[in-house]
Formats: structure tokens, sequence, C-alpha cells
């Protein structure tokens, strides 16, 4: 029981940041005129984008369990990171995983460019994480 209250309890806030993102852009993917930009369009406002950024985090949402354990044992103690730390991080991840899920089953969808969770990529994150700490 406890599990699925977990998984409809994540599920829910990851639908909930998505339809967030998408009504704040819905006024500018509304005209057609910025669908069919031939000067606006790269790389990162296609369809593509959005799938790869889907799959990377899906496959590289684990590396948020060390990242965040790091962050903790830094600002606190190493106990507390390897403790709670750990916890954080599992949730990012999960949370990091969700949405790159997402990302992927509505990779057709407007907006292409708009991450769910920032930075984009998990890698991102794990790498600014050490950098904040070693400077």
């Amino acid at each position: 029981m406890k599990r699925e209250v977990l998984v409809f309890l994540v599920l829910t806030i990851t639908l909930i940041l998505a339809i967030d993102v998408y009504v704040q852009d819905a006024k500018v993917y509304a005209t057609s005129d910025y669908l069919f930009d031939a000067d606006n369009m790269g790389f990162e406002r296609t369809p593509l984008n959005k799938l790869g950024r889907g799959i990377i985090n899906t496959l590289t949402c684990l590396v948020e369990i060390p990242a965040q354990a790091y962050e903790v044992s830094e600002e606190k103690d190493p106990l507390v990171g390897c403790t709670l730390g750990v916890a954080e991080g599992f949730f990012t991840a999960l949370c990091r995983g969700m949405t790159g899920l997402f990302d992927v089953v509505t990779f057709i969808i407007p907006p292409y460019n708009k991450p769910l969770m920032k930075p984009e990529y998990a890698v991102e994150s794990a790498i600014e994480k050490f950098q904040e700490h070693n400077n």
C-alpha cells in the first residue's frame, strides 16, 4: 500500500510540474507563425531535442544520488550525507527519471526547449554540485 501511495505521489508531482510548464508557454505556441518560423528553428526547438533530453535523463537519473549525497555531506556532515543525502538523491533521481520518461512519451508535443527540471541534464546537476564545493 505504501508503495502505491508513493508512486501516485511522484506521478502527481511530475504531472503538476509538466502541466505548469505547458500552461506557461501556451500563448507562445498558439500562434502558427512561431511554429513554422524557419529563422527560429534550431535543434533546441525540435522534437528530437526533447526526445534526446528525455532518453538521457531517463538513463542517467541515478547520477543524482551521489551528487545529492556529496552536497549534503559538504553542507552538513558526512553521516547526514550518507543517510539524508542518499534519500534526497533517490527522490531527485526518481523525479528526473519520471520527467525523462514524460519527455520521451510527449516528445512530439511542444514546447521542445523547456526542460521540466533544472539543470536540463542530471550530469550537469552533478558537475555543478561538485564544482560548487571544490571552489
